[in-house]
């Protein structure tokens, strides 16, 4: 399983490209350092040649070597490296040494020097050639001095330095690691503490949580934390509600139901117990009615959250059919129940869903407009916009109550009839999931009630059939 702790990711995040620029850094510093171990070596052999350069004199025109003891001296390491030397004037003369040094591969100026590596008696040596010039010759020849070496000290001191470089690289890195996870575990410390008082808060609290002592970059996450939590107090508070309302919607049929049907047991004659029953079947279809719109606008409000998942619906089907369907209800009240459909009109939604939008309206307008009215569903596209409106002649919806008839179990004043309180309701949050906006408007003739939704127009190839029944 993956480590979640913030301090072992820190300690990752920092340690690890460490470790991995050291490893990468070993080849550059054993070459720094074999670089370092050869230019010493270099300054010891022209100083040695130098020594010895400095002991030559001139008698009677030729050139001597008092070869000085001190000139090896500068040489001598712990690792018993081999030292050779040769001394050589410009005419061939070897003045002292081994004469089968090997030369420099081209001629030297005066008081310049050359150091290269080379292969004398089958081991490997260092040598460094100088030119010495004799001012007092008569010639102003000069005098060849090659000090040669062999690399076991230049070897030992290359390792040794690349291990030093090395060891401080790791011991540097050690004590990063070290320093990060206190300071980690001590910046952290207020993280924990917060923790600790968000498990002890009571379960039932929903106050905005406390957090000055957080860090700075976890102030965003409480943020949205105490976001949530009043959305969720706030999702709590209408849920508390809804059941409330429901409960007393629901205990209103009952009790007239259970009245009813005491009247039933104890009526005498046999016209009483049938109105009895009539009125107990009329109660039971409204209770029935009122759980199923509860319904659903629990299906609804779960939706609402964020666009349907469903794909598109031509809305002109799910229209033509929420009025065939409608047609019954309207010659029981005599209203004259028209539509106005153009051609396909794909919108994003449930066609279920969408379907429900559209039988609550007009129901409302069946319901609440007049007797012998007119009710007219049409459904308009433009490309972008496609809009659904239910128009009816009924007495209409006062300005200052068009907002508030969108509330659960929101009832006009003076409303006698059965309705549930909960159509535009449900009409708002199904078309909340749907991208859509509903406006109650007055209705052009001036009298009436105008209910617009616009949706936005979505590709008619994935446009879904309309449900072959209405939800119940």
């Amino acid at each position: 399983m993956r480590d979640k702790s913030l301090r072992a990711q820190l300690l990752r995040w920092v340690l690890v490209p460490l470790l991995v620029l050291a490893l990468l850094d070993t080849g550059p510093a054993y070459f720094s350092a074999r670089e370092t171990a050869i230019d010493g070596q270099d300054r010891i052999l022209l100083g040695s040649a130098r020594v010895i350069a400095e002991r030559l004199y001139e008698q009677e025109g030729h050139s001597f070597l008092d070869f000085p003891p001190a000139a090896f001296e500068l040489l001598r390491t712990d690792a018993r490296d081999l030292v050779y030397y040769e001394v050589v004037t410009s005419a061939g003369v070897v003045l002292g040494g081994h004469s089968d040094l090997p030369r420099p591969t081209h001629a030297l100026a005066p008081e310049q020097s050359i150091a290269f590596d080379a292969t004398y008696a089958g081991v490997p040596v260092r040598v460094v050639a100088f030119l010495q010039p004799q001012l007092e010759s008569p010639e102003n020849a000069s005098v060849l001095v090659e000090v040669a070496q062999t690399l076991h000290s230049q070897r030992a001191l290359t390792l040794h330095l690349w291990t030093q470089s090395v060891s401080y690289q790791w011991l540097i890195i050690a004590l990063a690691g070290a320093m990060i996870s206190i300071g980690v575990r001590r910046e952290l410390r207020p993280l924990k503490r917060f923790g600790e008082r968000l498990r002890q808060r009571p379960v039932a609290a929903l106050e905005p949580l406390d957090a000055d002592d957080v860090p700075a970059e976890l102030q965003p996450v409480i943020q949205s934390l105490n976001d949530y939590v009043r959305r969720l107090h706030e999702l709590l508070a209408a849920q508390g509600r809804f059941i409330a309302n429901a409960s007393h919607q629901l205990r209103t049929p009952l009790t007239v139901l259970s009245t009813q049907l005491d009247y039933a047991l104890h009526g005498m004659d046999t016209r009483g117990r049938t109105e009895a029953l009539q009125a107990m079947r009329m109660t039971l279809q409204h209770g029935i009615r009122l759980v199923s719109q509860m319904l659903s606008f629990s299906r609804a409000e779960a939706r609402a959250d964020g666009p349907m998942q469903g794909g598109t619906a031509d809305l002109t089907d799910v229209a033509r059919q929420a009025v065939e369907e409608a047609v019954v209800a309207a010659l029981k009240r005599n209203v004259d129940l028209g539509c106005e459909l153009e051609g396909p009109a794909p919108v994003p939604g449930s066609p279920q869903m969408l379907h429900e939008l559209v039988a609550n309206l007009i129901d409302n307008a069946l319901r609440y407009g007049r007797d012998g009215g007119v009710v007219t569903v049409s459904v308009h596209s433009d490309g972008e916009r496609v809009r659904l409106s239910v128009e009816d002649d009924g007495p209409g919806i006062s300005p200052e109550q068009r907002e508030l008839v969108f509330e659960r179990f929101y009832r006009l004043s003076g409303e006698m009839c059965e309705g549930s309180g909960l159509g535009l309701s449900i009409v708002r949050e199904i078309a909340l999931a749907s991208q859509a906006t509903v406006v109650l408007a007055d209705a052009p003739s001036g009298r009436g009630l105008l209910v617009r939704v616009d949706f936005p127009s979505a590709p008619a190839a994935q446009a879904e059939p309309p449900p072959a029944a209405p939800l119940q």
